[in-house]
């Protein structure tokens, strides 16, 4: 099988306690651009890469990028199911990240029996999670654990079922990519 990853619309729950501190800690102005406070923190061509992958934060203030919505999965995921279902086949699992991140919930998607392997490279890590990361002294092993490292949750499935998952998830708003396997 194979481990689709929902892409996330930020943090959603996560890592909130570690983000509050820091705003107090590096006395952030919720009302700053956005773009201004990455440059400062990760420099010039970081920012410009991380910005590339999110144009819609490139005007938008730290405070709107830290309340950004979390993305709702369910009515995604039920099309996604529906879909691979006409194909006579199923979703074998799935996984939220939130309270424990990518490493604490990504295992319990597959079979008991079965162990996950996910690749980060597959994915970007969004920019409020380097931005946050980089404020804290957190690697990305440790941003992946305390924040969504930009999945908010992740889908096995049969690699026949890919055509069918990937398409109802992104009629649905819901960016899906294979992120590893089971």
């Amino acid at each position: 099988d194979v481990i689709l990853g929902l892409v996330s619309s930020g943090l959603h729950a996560n890592g909130y306690s570690l983000v509050r501190s820091l705003v107090a800690q590096w006395d952030l102005d919720l009302a700053a651009p956005y773009q201004a406070r990455l440059r400062r923190t990760l420099g010039d061509a970081a920012t410009d890469a991380l910005l590339t992958a999110a144009p819609q934060e490139s005007m938008a203030t730290l405070g709107e990028v830290l309340l950004t919505p979390t993305k709702v999965y369910a009515k995604a995921v039920l099309a996604a199911r529906a879909a691979v279902g006409r194909s006579g086949l199923d979703i074998h699992g799935a996984a939220h990240s939130t309270g424990g991140g990518l490493p604490g919930n990504v295992p319990r998607a597959p079979p008991a029996e079965k162990a996950a392997r996910v690749d980060p490279a597959r994915w970007t890590l969004p920019s409020v999670m380097r931005l946050f990361g980089a404020l804290g002294g957190l690697d990305d092993e440790e941003l992946r654990a305390t924040f969504n490292g930009g999945l908010g949750m992740v889908l096995v499935v049969p690699p026949a079922a890919l055509p069918a998952a990937i398409g109802a998830l992104g009629e649905n708003g819901v960016e899906a990519i294979v992120v590893g396997e089971v």
